[in-house]
């Protein structure tokens, strides 16, 4: 989907009062508004959401292959719990701006939707006796200006790439101004990933592209093997958790979160040095136990997130693309009781992450009704 193509861009194609989907359920939460019918194409106008979703697709659209971002205009009022999704999934979907009270737009990048459209929810554990009124006027697409890129898979001191992994084909271009996007996951066991680079610069899905990936290699970086001990992480006094809209307390070796709001804005930091000489790009994994109670807690997604210093009021998942994520499992599906649950660490997200001791938070990005307790955390190689 989205292959390179040359240059000569198309001019805009725009679509005034586009023709929206109600979604049906599952994916966007239950539909509570106006109009009232479920799971029905063709709609435009206001939609008048308590809870649910609209999404737009622009898989039939013609040519679309040859454009890179869509622009979506509004005007709304009465705006709370608004949440951006893709079209066929809970997931989130990154963009920038926001929809606010009054008129605006937000922008998504094409080649990173995972069902050729996109979705605007009002979640179902918000605000009930708030109505969000939306009208979507107008729908831009165009395109950007790609780079071709190709990947190599590197060397050790002199010798080739011997694993298992083929050579990446995407992406197979990058789009200038934007951030790079996910990067491919490789392995050479025993050996360890380091990273991706431009030449000598390293390359995350939060680097920004510009002339430099012009027909550009982006070759994998290696360390030799090495072995460290696992680090299990417990609490003697909540002093050594750092809440931000959410009240931590102790319970067992971790702790419970009880959130006053949610939506990637109530979380609970702590630090882990992970010893002298060694950095989180040594450990592959966290694992936990986790357990849900209060309302409306399955189904979410799970942030790992790490950074030297994380400052206070940060929407962890608000960004485009937040360098601060190093792995996000969607749509985890939490029953009840406890469960254990596994994060992998991305190495191509934390090769920048040199320091000794970093701050740490494990998120669900939940509603203010979830509480959680997190127990048992430890970080291991495999």
């Amino acid at each position: 989907m989205f292959p390179a193509t040359a240059a000569e861009p198309p001019p805009a194609y725009e679509i005034e009062n586009p023709k929206m989907h109600i979604s049906s359920g599952g994916s966007h939460g239950t539909w509570n508004g106006t109009p009232s019918d479920t799971g029905t194409d063709g709609v435009d106008g206001e939609f008048e959401i308590t809870t649910g979703g609209i999404r737009y697709s622009w898989a039939e659209l013609e040519d679309i292959d040859d454009y890179d971002f869509v622009e979506v205009f509004y005007t709304a009022s009465d705006v709370a719990d608004v949440v951006y999704k893709h079209y066929n999934s809970s997931s989130d979907y990154a963009h920038t701006g926001s929809i606010s009270t009054g008129s605006g737009s937000i922008k998504f990048v094409m080649r990173e939707a995972t069902g050729a459209g996109f979705a605007i929810q009002k979640w179902q554990a918000g605000n009930p006796s708030v109505t969000t009124k939306i009208t979507i006027t107008k729908l831009v697409f165009t395109k950007g200006t790609r780079y071709n890129i190709t990947f190599s898979l590197g060397a050790l001191e002199g010798t080739a790439y011997g694993g298992s992994d083929s050579v990446p084909t995407s992406p197979a271009y990058v789009l200038d101004g934007a951030v790079f996007g996910p990067l491919p996951a490789v392995s050479w066991t025993p050996n360890r990933f380091n990273g991706w680079t431009n030449g000598a610069a390293a390359v995350t899905a939060t680097t920004v592209v510009d002339s430099s990936f012009n027909n550009a290699v982006i070759t994998a970086q290696w360390l030799p093997p090495k072995t460290v001990p696992p680090i299990n992480v417990t609490f003697s006094s909540v002093d050594e958790l750092t809440g931000y809209s959410a009240v931590p307390t102790l319970s067992g070796n971790g702790y419970t979160i009880t959130p006053s709001q949610g939506n990637g804005y109530a979380w609970v930091k702590f630090s882990v040095d992970f010893g002298n000489g060694n950095t989180i790009s040594d450990y592959d994994k966290l694992t936990c136990t986790i357990e849900g109670s209060g309302t409306d807690f399955t189904y979410k997604s799970i942030y790992l997130v790490a950074g030297v210093s994380i400052a206070s009021g940060t929407n962890i998942t608000g960004a485009a693309t937040n360098p601060l994520v190093i792995n996000t499992i969607s749509d985890w599906n939490y029953g009840s009781g406890s469960a254990s649950l596994t994060l992998t660490i991305d190495k191509s997200k934390t090769t920048a992450l040199t320091a000794q001791e970093l701050e740490i938070i494990i998120l669900p990005n939940a509603p203010a009704s979830a509480i959680y307790t997190i127990t048992n955390i430890q970080f291991s190689q495999n």
